[in-house]
């Protein structure tokens, strides 16, 4: 007839545990009538998107150059799914960082990586290089599938959204990892070689930003900066990092930092010698630890005046690595 039937009794043949799966598959229809099973014939195929927990994840930007975790819910749309499951396949059922590394991974293996001037900031700004300027999320989303270029703090905002969309539950924020220069100094002759809260070499701080005023060749005091040179000799402030759980920093398209209880120990990882696992490389996520006591970038204080010439005593170069 043409009655609703409520239909009870369904029975799954896929053991989905807790892992992250996709199903395209039909499903064949049986039913037990008095004690005879009657086939009903077959449907589909039916696409099944299997996650850790109800996809969704909020982001916005209160300011340029700043996100968090607020506002409205990302919209769950079908290729965004796809996409996260995808990503994320058969992870999950040890725990939810699983996940979380392996959309890392999917992201470096992708060739995803950050491309300085290309951000998403308020109107009438607008350096996304995407026409017509597209929404917040939409230019995320972009970004993760390579259809756009951000910069490091957008990617990671980006990375953060693509792990909601599998169901990652546990805290996300954009953070900032800032170079140091290994020394606390108060001018450019003093020096101290203190080390961090963990007992490490400083070479990097999470959120906290090296500034210094100097006075030199008889001009007033300003205030200068520390940035690093990057692979492009370009000056960078930071290096935007996916902070998950509290601990773990994600510098998208490079590796994961999180060996350490001290954010800035992990932060300071980034900035010491080390040698980058190549693509694809299985068995880990994570390169070999940093040689901490050996910075990786050239350093630079920098104002609006330009690059300071005097970085310290006895050391006239512009530029400068930390053992220096």
């Amino acid at each position: 007839g043409t009655q609703r039937v409520l239909v009870t009794g369904l029975v799954n043949a896929w053991d989905l545990n807790k892992t992250i799966h996709y199903i395209e598959e039909t499903i064949a229809w049986t039913a037990s009538v008095n004690g005879e099973e009657i086939p009903l014939g077959d449907s589909g195929k039916h696409r099944v998107y299997v996650t850790l927990d109800t996809p969704g994840g909020q982001l916005s930007s209160p300011r340029d150059n700043q996100f968090d975790e607020s506002g409205n819910d990302q919209t769950v749309t079908e290729a965004r799914l796809e996409a996260g499951v995808l990503a994320a396949w058969g992870t999950g059922e040890i725990d939810e960082r699983e996940a979380v590394d392996q959309v890392f991974e999917t992201l470096r293996e992708a060739g995803i990586g950050y491309f300085l001037g290309t951000r998403w900031e308020h109107d009438p700004k607008d350096h996304t290089y995407v026409s017509p300027k597209p929404s917040l999320h939409h230019y995320l989303w972009l970004c993760n599938v390579a259809e756009a270029l951000g910069e490091c703090h957008n990617i990671a905002a980006s990375f953060a959204l693509y792990c909601r969309i599998v169901g990652v539950k546990k805290s996300f924020s954009v953070g900032y990892m800032y170079p140091w220069p290994g020394r606390v100094d108060t001018t450019p002759c003093g020096r101290d070689t203190s080390k961090s809260a963990g007992g490490k070499n400083i070479l990097g701080k999470l959120n906290i930003r090296k500034t210094r005023t100097h006075a030199a060749h008889g001009m007033p005091p300003w205030v200068e900066n520390l940035v690093f040179l990057d692979g492009r000799n370009m000056a960078n402030n930071f290096e935007g990092v996916a902070v998950y759980d509290n601990k773990g920093l994600y510098a998208i398209g490079d590796d994961i930092f999180d060996r350490f209880a001290v954010d800035h120990d992990n932060a300071s990882e980034y900035y010491g010698a080390r040698t980058l696992r190549p693509s694809p490389s299985p068995g880990s996520y994570r390169s070999a630890p940093s040689d901490l006591g050996k910075g990786a970038f050239k350093l630079v204080f920098s104002s609006d005046f330009g690059r300071c010439v005097d970085p310290y005593e006895g050391k006239t170069a512009q530029e400068f690595k930390w053992e220096e």
